[in-house]
């Protein structure tokens, strides 16, 4: 199993706006994980819109690594 700070690895983020049950999925580098647990908010370009991060969850799922955030 790899590990989620080798360099050059991603990670697949999926955005869950708790309000419509909306998701967007997007795979990010190590430096845009560490931007995103530093923000409050996070801008998704298929919301149009800025939404404030609630939590996040992480999993593993066959050797893969994925971050699921809730947003509103």
């Amino acid at each position: 199993m790899r590990t989620a700070y080798q360099n050059g690895d991603t990670i697949q983020v999926v955005f869950l706006n708790q309000k419509n049950e909306d998701i967007e999925e997007a795979v990010l580098n190590n430096a845009q994980i560490t931007a995103l647990f530093q923000a409050n908010q996070v801008w998704i370009e298929r919301f149009e819109k800025s939404l404030k991060i609630k939590n996040s969850v992480w999993s593993l799922n066959h050797n893969n690594i994925v971050l699921r955030v809730n947003v509103e």
